[in-house]
């Protein structure tokens, strides 16, 4: 009975993760928002250690790689499903609400007051709300579902950014203070604004995946690397760039 019990809510975890809308109280959940509380609560202790600090960070967080900083005042749901890369700084202020899994490459600058938003709610008040909610349902009377965020390599949020569930941003990017980014950002480009969206392409290293990014809906997938071979050519590239469809 106790592994039944405990495979139903593996079940609702995995589905939550997935990005279903559930209403339900997953232990798995519950216990790592326990642990995030207290964490958080010794996190910004003025006589704490620096490697204190570390080995804070290290319990809370899902991974947290080398020579990374989280500054202060930082927020999050669940912390174990936050993961950085190495030589990223969060600086103060940001919020993590972590419902499913926020992904933050290496050499990441994300800049203070940033708020990530993995959890999103159905628009329509009539799905979002459960229709003769029993209060000692042990479930919750409004259905939530969850989608990862992932920011790739060298990316840089500007501060007050807003990046909300399923977004992935591309490497290289940069995203201007202030931005609400609703939509996916391909990679090296700079996006501002709300909605965020992209004002200009940087030069890029790898032209075969910056053509990638461009999501091309005319273009046969074989012809890329012979593509981004010509692209050495900058009238062609600029020409290429500015007929594609943006995402």
């Amino acid at each position: 009975m106790e592994k039944e019990h405990h495979q139903h809510h593996t079940s609702n975890y995995d589905r939550f993760m997935s990005g279903e809308y559930c209403n339900s109280l997953n232990p798995e959940v519950l216990e790592m928002i326990s642990n995030t509380k207290a964490c958080l609560a010794r996190l910004d202790s003025p006589d704490l250690e620096d490697s204190e600090r570390s080995g804070i960070l290290r319990n809370m967080l899902g991974s947290i790689g080398q020579r990374s900083a989280v500054g202060r005042n930082f927020l999050c749901q669940c912390g174990k499903h936050i993961f950085i890369g190495d030589k990223s700084v969060i600086n103060d202020n940001c919020t993590m609400m972590d419902e499913n899994h926020i992904l933050i490459g290496n050499q990441v600058l994300i800049a203070p007051n940033v708020q990530f938003y993995t959890a999103t709610h159905p628009i329509n008040y009539n799905e979002r709300f459960v229709e003769n909610w029993n209060e000692n349902s042990g479930e919750l009377f409004f259905r939530t579902r969850s989608l990862p965020i992932t920011v790739e390599d060298n990316v840089w949020i500007g501060g007050g950014s807003i990046i909300l569930a399923g977004i992935t941003i591309g490497t290289g990017s940069v995203i201007g203070a202030g931005s609400v980014v609703t939509k996916s950002i391909p990679a090296n480009c700079v996006a501002v604004g709300n909605p965020c969206k992209v004002i200009r392409y940087l030069k890029s290293d790898n032209k075969i995946q910056t053509i990638k990014s461009f999501k091309l809906r005319n273009w046969n997938r074989a012809d890329i690397p012979a593509l981004a071979r010509n692209l050495n050519n900058k009238k062609i590239w600029d020409n290429c760039r500015n007929t594609l469809p943006y995402p």
